[in-house]
């Protein structure tokens, strides 16, 4: 998890853009900064489109998030349930607590 965080911050030093790093990166590193993420999160902040597949990924590297089902009005006023992803625990932090 530093080394994206690292790969991050020296993308940024450099002035160049986000889009330089892959969704993947930038998904991953959004949770471990903020704990959770929404897919209307994903889609506005990062072009990500695909947000179970990735934390689909993210679970069988190891990484420990829950779903949690939130009920919310889309622009139409109508009631929708969403998903928040919340991280739980990095593979480190699992290895270090057994």
């Amino acid at each position: 998890m530093d080394t994206i965080l690292q790969e991050r911050k020296a993308v940024r030093k450099k002035g160049e853009t986000m889009s330089r790093l892959t969704q993947n990166s930038e998904v991953l590193a959004h949770l471990i900064k903020h704990g959770s993420i929404t897919s209307i999160e994903a889609i506005q902040k990062y072009g990500c489109t695909r947000l179970a597949a990735l934390i689909f990924n993210y679970r069988a590297m190891g990484f420990d998030i829950e779903t949690e089902r939130m009920t919310t009005k889309n622009r139409y006023g109508n009631a929708v349930t969403v998903a928040v992803y919340r991280l739980k625990n990095t593979p480190e932090n699992k290895a270090a607590t057994a």
